[in-house]
């Protein structure tokens, strides 16, 4: 009986061994989920009248208001139900659907929602524009503009200089009167000599 015992303990060790040397499977890494991305919120367009300007993504006219350069938020309340904040949704960064030279960002509102900025500006839709092209809130109270995409609004308009003084004109000169004409002759009467003029005009 022992070399059948001896024989079914190899036959065993044998099936045991190529069970261990068969292939094992790990478990897969897992993967990071992807970057949360957003649908562009602004583009650049061109105007007519302002040149090059920011708009939103349905090509209605983006505003700044003067007050809040640097980032501070002063338009809320009822200044909101003129000039809409143009709010980010969701966490991701604002994008745009043209390269643009500033810088896009968002800020915390003071009432609430992640308002868009553009080099630090807040930006803004006028109510009364309808339709893109139109730009009815440019210049209003002197303090909203177009957004130029340049950023040429943070640069202080140039003072030209004071125009020249008028010209003086010369003090006008009066002719010189005309030399006295001395008779071409000399009749030898008495007005030649010193005395009294005889009218001759030889005096």
């Amino acid at each position: 009986m022992r070399p059948l015992v001896l024989g079914a303990l190899a036959s065993l060790a044998v099936a045991c061994g190529g069970a261990s040397a068969g292939p094992t499977h790990r478990a897969a890494a897992p993967t990071a989920p992807p970057a949360a991305t957003s649908a562009p919120l602004v583009r650049e367009t061109v105007d007519a009248r302002l040149g090059q300007v920011l708009v939103d993504a349905e090509g209605r006219m983006l505003y700044l208001f003067m007050p809040e350069r640097g980032g501070h938020v002063i338009c809320t309340g009822s200044c909101t139900t003129t000039w809409l904040p143009l709010l980010a949704p969701g966490t991701a960064p604002p994008s745009s659907a043209t390269p643009l030279p500033g810088q896009l960002d968002v800020i915390d509102r003071p009432d609430g929602g992640r308002q868009v900025t553009y080099d630090q500006w807040p930006l803004y839709r006028f109510v009364d524009d309808r339709q893109p092209g139109q730009a009815l809130g440019e210049g209003a109270g002197g303090e909203w503009f177009a957004v130029p995409v340049d950023g040429s609004w943070g640069l202080p308009t140039p003072t030209p200089p004071p125009p020249p003084p008028p010209a003086t004109a010369p003090p006008m000169q009066l002719p010189a009167p005309p030399p006295r004409m001395q008779p071409p002759f000399n009749d030898h009467d008495r007005d030649n000599a010193g005395g009294p003029s005889d009218g001759d005009g030889n005096g």
